[in-house]
């Protein structure tokens, strides 16, 4: 399979950029393409092999590890990659903090049966803002003020669909410690869910030796 260009549906994404400043994330319902969509299952389909499972505080998930896949897969990613830091730098450049936004690697996360993501923020070192796009299975997901809170927004996120989420530094209003958290139900039919999350990380600074 070739690369190929990935396309979003037309919306304001201005504004859904501005609730994310504002209120922490912005449900965006048929996001991609229906091009755009099969391309990614299909490029997810060769990845196969290299989806392996693993672990963290909220969950157990399968995930794509890069550092062993191949190497055309990567750049063929990077059409998404591209894709997505041109559409949020030009329909959100009334913020300054994101003209600098761009994604550095992609995760493809896989969740079967009874798998939950339990509320959480993403580490502090994802900067500006996250986009989450789902390309199989159907699971609700989740806002919440508190860790141990009830859900503020709950969106059934299908194939196709995005949530963007506020990530650290793009609201300076907003520290680290006061973001949303976010959580993810179990898939809703027999079908995995898949999605994959585009992120900018920044390797937080070494600590200084002193002499």
């Amino acid at each position: 399979m070739r690369e190929k260009e990935i396309t979003f549906e037309e919306k304001d994404y201005a504004a859904h950029i501005r609730e994310v400043y504002e209120t922490g994330a912005s449900y965006v319902p048929d996001f991609l393409t229906p091009q755009a969509l099969v391309y990614l299952q299909n490029l997810v389909g060769e990845l196969e092999p290299f989806i392996v499972q693993a672990r963290n505080n909220t969950s157990t998930f399968y995930v794509a590890d890069w550092d062993i896949a191949d190497v055309s897969l990567k750049f063929r990613m990077g059409s998404a990659t591209t894709a997505l830091t041109d559409l949020i730098k030009a329909e959100g450049r009334e913020f300054k903090s994101l003209s600098d936004w761009y994604v550095t690697d992609p995760f493809v996360l896989r969740y079967y049966d009874d798998t939950l993501v339990m509320p959480h923020r993403d580490h502090e070192e994802y900067q500006q803002i996250g986009v989450t796009v789902s390309i199989a299975g159907l699971a609700d997901f989740h806002t919440h003020n508190e860790e141990d809170g009830k859900p503020v927004n709950t969106w059934r996120v299908k194939p196709g669909d995005a949530v963007f989420l506020r990530m650290s530094g793009f609201n300076p209003n907003v520290p680290y410690d006061r973001e949303i958290f976010h959580s993810v139900g179990a898939p809703l039919t027999s079908e995995p869910r898949t999605s994959i999350a585009f992120r900018k990380y920044i390797e937080p600074p070494k600590p200084t030796q002193k002499k």
